[in-house]
């Protein structure tokens, strides 16, 4: 009887956590980026177009810099689906991601692969040559919030991008603001098309690149 009782209890318990399995739809995959990253809760049905996505192969620092980019082509985890000619920045790997350090993907395959770039309203600072190199680059995507405060990108971030033909900030292309020369070193923008918005670019970021900022 007691065997029953036991057998009953371990069919009953089956079928709750298939009840509770099936009401979510499925099970969140856990993605975790290396070192210090901690987790990033991606749904079974994520794709490209989903920042987070993307996280598994970022570590980011305990204040919200992105310091590591692990990718491999091989890796088992990459579906046909899953487009590798758009690289996108996660905003959250347990906690906002606020900056990318300078020469992230510089040992990277994605300098070869990636033709686009988006870039999270979480990112506030890019420093030095994190995208050089990316030699197939054509579009790069910043989004913004309404109060986005300011943007800084540093030298060289965009170095030899010998394709890259648009950038977006919004709906705004880049190409279309007129920067003038700060007193800090910076190229910067501060105006009507780009409301509560400050963008400060070093004149060598796009050193040897196919796009130019325009100046006063």
């Amino acid at each position: 009887m007691t065997k029953r009782i036991k057998l009953v209890a371990i069919i009953l318990s089956a079928v709750i956590i298939v009840a509770l399995v099936g009401s979510i739809g499925a099970t969140a995959a856990i993605w975790s980026s290396s070192g210090t990253g901690g987790n990033s809760e991606v749904g079974p049905s994520a794709n490209s177009e989903n920042w987070n996505v993307w996280a598994k192969y970022f570590q980011r620092s305990s204040d919200g810099v992105l310091t590591g980019f692990h990718f491999t082509i091989e890796d088992p985890s990459n579906t046909d689906s899953f487009n590798h000619n758009r690289l996108i920045i996660p905003n959250s790997i347990g906690g906002d991601v606020t900056e990318i350090s300078g020469g992230l993907f510089e040992a990277s395959v994605m300098k070869e692969m990636a033709d686009e770039i988006a870039i999270p309203a979480s990112i506030k600072t890019i420093r030095a040559s994190a995208f050089s190199g990316f030699t197939n680059l054509k579009t790069v995507t910043f989004q913004l919030k309404p109060e986005a405060g300011e943007y800084v990108i540093d030298e060289f971030v965009f170095a030899g991008t010998l394709q890259l033909e648009k950038i977006l900030i919004g709906d705004v292309e880049l190409s279309s603001l007129t920067f003038t020369n700060g007193d800090d070193g910076y190229l910067t923008y501060s105006g009507a098309d780009l409301p509560n918005t400050t963008l400060k670019i070093s004149p060598l970021a796009f050193l040897g690149s196919a796009f130019t900022l325009k100046t006063a």
